[in-house]
């Protein structure tokens, strides 16, 4: 019998998200042995590697897991030797944050609490490793990242995310992953960033693999370039040189977050990984960090220019509007068309006046060129305010000698930013901010009770 090698990273798709199909569907478009692939890998037939096994094991549905693991059921193989890897192999790590843990009770939830404590008791239970105790050898780092990778966090509203998430592109410039919960938050992004001039490339499951490749390759290739990705890239990617991961939405459980951040500061290189926190998050980043044994204060903030921030704003806003009016256009195009697509199956004549767009007085006709207009103004607008470079606060726009910000120095030495004036060019390391200092509790004092002056007897 060959080895068996397991792929835990696929996902389907369901009402716009990103999926783990069931476990039965797994076993079906998975279970692969070394004689069906279409190469030869393997030079030592007697050990069998399984890897991602915490992707499995997370699973409710589990009975199919058995079909898995049958190869290394003793007496099979003659000397065969089992190794399990996995980067996050603990269940604390798979807890669902977005769902607020229930507390154990005798009785109701029996089955739950009569659970597996751990991962690794639930593979002993599932696995026959021939050692009554086989070896463990942990190298998971503490806090669940690597020393290389610096973390930070920004705190602002959901509505604003859009407008921290340009200004972190503007103001450190490199090839950026950013992880989202939904394929529909992607769809959102894509035309909006491409109105800003931001190189952006979708990657979810609903793509074809063709096209995934093809974005990954160009991303790969294009410098200060982004990605779009869901959880389905938190895994089994190794793509080069990627200088920051961004969580713009929380992510679902610690082992996701630590397999996010995987994709940065990999073989010692330094990366960097940014939490985008909504108020309405905070509980859900304090359990993520809870699991991972850490404190939320951990987490520095990073450094923002607020004087950017209002123009960066007014752009956005100039984009969401030009989005959402071609958004609306394209929706009554495909209306329009998938009317004479249907009508012509049927062998129905649809009204001339219906199909007909060349009368200029008609109501539709004149409101639709009245959209038009207006749009290519706002078009014209965002354009000259993307070839127009951002000041910072006290940036003189007339003499670069003049102004409470003088740029003189940074423009001679070549250290002044590239389209923020006023700024000079920093990695994202280097902006965190200092850790706020936790203020002592005044201690109070007791003093005894004052008896007067003393008298001399």
């Amino acid at each position: 019998m060959a080895p068996v090698i397991i792929s835990t990273k696929r996902a389907t798709k369901r009402k716009g998200k990103d999926k783990v199909p069931s476990a039965r569907k797994k076993l079906k478009t998975e279970h692969r042995t070394l004689d069906e692939l279409p190469w030869k890998t393997v030079q030592r037939p007697q050990e069998a590697g399984i890897g991602g096994d915490d992707g499995i094991l997370e699973l409710e549905e589990i009975e199919g897991v058995d079909v898995i693991y049958e190869d290394t059921e003793g007496g099979r193989v003659d000397g065969l030797q089992t190794f399990i890897f996995s980067a996050t192999l603990s269940k604390d790590l798979q807890k669902n944050v977005k769902k607020r843990s229930r507390p154990k009770s005798a009785g109701k939830y029996k089955k739950r609490d009569n659970q597996p404590a751990s991962t690794l008791d639930d593979l002993l239970l599932r696995l026959d490793f021939r050692d009554p105790d086989p070896e463990i050898i942990d190298l998971s780092p503490a806090g669940g990242v690597v020393s290389t990778l610096q973390e930070s966090r920004i705190e602002c509203l959901s509505a604003d995310k859009d407008v921290y998430l340009y200004y972190f592109f503007l103001r450190h410039p490199g090839k950026s992953l950013v992880f989202l919960s939904s394929i529909d938050g992607i769809r959102r992004l894509m035309p909006l960033l491409e109105l800003l001039n931001v190189k952006a490339f979708p990657l979810h499951s609903q793509l074809e693999q063709r096209q995934r490749l093809k974005n990954l390759d160009r991303f790969t290739n294009t410098p200060n370039s982004v990605l779009l990705a869901t959880d389905i890239a938190a895994r089994g990617l190794d793509i080069p040189a990627v200088d920051h991961v961004i969580h713009y939405q929380i992510p679902r459980s610690a082992d996701a977050y630590v397999h996010r951040n995987g994709r940065t500061a990999r073989a010692m290189r330094k990366g960097f990984s940014l939490l985008m926190c909504a108020p309405d998050e905070k509980r859900m980043v304090r359990a993520l960090l809870g699991n991972l044994e850490r404190q939320e204060d951990e987490i520095q903030e990073i450094s923002v220019e607020l004087s950017m921030l209002d123009k960066l704003k007014y752009r956005v806003q100039l984009a969401r509007k030009i989005e959402t009016s071609q958004h609306k256009v394209k929706k009554a195009n495909f209306d329009k068309n998938w009317m004479k697509e249907a009508a012509e199956a049927m062998e129905i004549e649809l009204d001339s006046d219906y199909l007909s767009d060349d009368d200029e007085d008609k109501p539709s006709n004149r409101k639709r060129k009245a959209k038009d207009a207006k749009n290519s103004a706002l078009k014209a607008e965002l354009k000259h305010l993307l070839s127009q470079p951002l000041m910072a606060r006290g940036v003189s726009a007339k003499y670069i000698t003049s102004g409470s910000r003088p740029i003189v120095d940074d423009l001679l030495t070549g250290s002044n930013h590239e389209t923020m004036l006023g700024l000079k060019k920093q990695d994202a390391g280097n902006s965190l901010l200092a850790p706020k200092k936790k203020k002592k509790r005044a201690v109070k004092e007791d003093f005894a009770e004052w008896d007067g002056i003393a008298t001399e007897e």
